[in-house]
């Protein structure tokens, strides 16, 4: 009985916290970098740093989820992967109608790219 709840709590779990550790890891190196940006005034760093977060946010947001999850970790990679995919999707209608955005778009690409990584890696073996 105790195995079976919390085998249920971890598979309520798995969206919230593949949202909150992949923003949180997002936000870490963002910032990390930021500070570093400031202290010696390396701009172009700026943008590769937004890129290198968001691809770690795409990828953590299923390595997240496939760890969380108790059990069908392929089948919750790819059921994450594309809920990914559809948010992405969201996300680029709203860069293009509100004005697009070469960094925005760029940031999309490299989360998406993070993200079929991490798919891949966890389809190819289940050892995430």
């Amino acid at each position: 009985m105790k195995e079976k709840v919390i085998n249920a709590l971890r598979w309520i779990a798995v969206l919230p916290a593949s949202v909150v550790g992949s923003y949180l890891v997002y936000l870490a190196y963002y910032w990390l970098n930021r500070t570093y940006i400031f202290t010696n005034g390396d701009y172009l760093w700026n943008h590769i740093s937004m890129f290198i977060a968001s691809m770690l946010m795409g990828g953590t947001f299923i390595a997240i989820g496939v760890s969380v999850a108790p059990s069908h970790q392929k089948v919750c990679a790819s059921v994450m992967f594309g809920f990914w995919c559809i948010i992405s999707g969201a996300a680029l209608f709203a860069n293009i109608v509100t004005g697009f955005s070469w960094t925005s778009f760029i940031s999309l690409i490299c989360s998406l790219i993070g993200a079929g990584y991490a798919f891949y890696a966890s389809i190819k073996d289940n050892a995430m």
